[in-house]
């Protein structure tokens, strides 16, 4: 029962992550940032303080050369992170339903 437990709550947590970064994602697309640039960023529930926090955290992490000048921001890396972890949530959820579809029937063979 334990185990069918966990398997339902990574399983449960994992969309719930996904969907979350995802949103995470779009939030920071051009297309929102042009159409909402004056609202831009927006209190919790909107993930827009934390990645704007992340945004010049990378931005400070690469910094310009001296005499250069840099013409774009790190949200295309942002992007790229956020997908990875998209990816991995929906990883965890996937492997979490398999392990729970294979303790149900498990269960029923036995």
């Amino acid at each position: 029962m334990k185990a069918r437990t966990f398997a339902l709550v990574g399983f449960v947590t994992g969309l719930l992550a996904a969907s979350y970064l995802c949103w995470a994602w779009h939030r920071i697309t051009g297309a929102v940032l042009i159409a909402d640039g004056h609202l831009w960023p927006r209190r919790f529930p909107y993930p827009d303080q934390w990645l704007g926090w992340w945004e010049q955290r990378l931005d400070a992490a690469r910094p310009v050369p001296p005499g250069a000048m840099k013409l774009d921001g790190e949200f295309a890396l942002l992007q790229f992170y956020l997908s990875c972890w998209i990816g991995l949530s929906l990883i965890i959820s996937i492997a979490s339903l398999i392990w729970l579809m294979i303790l149900r029937k498990r269960d029923r063979d036995a």
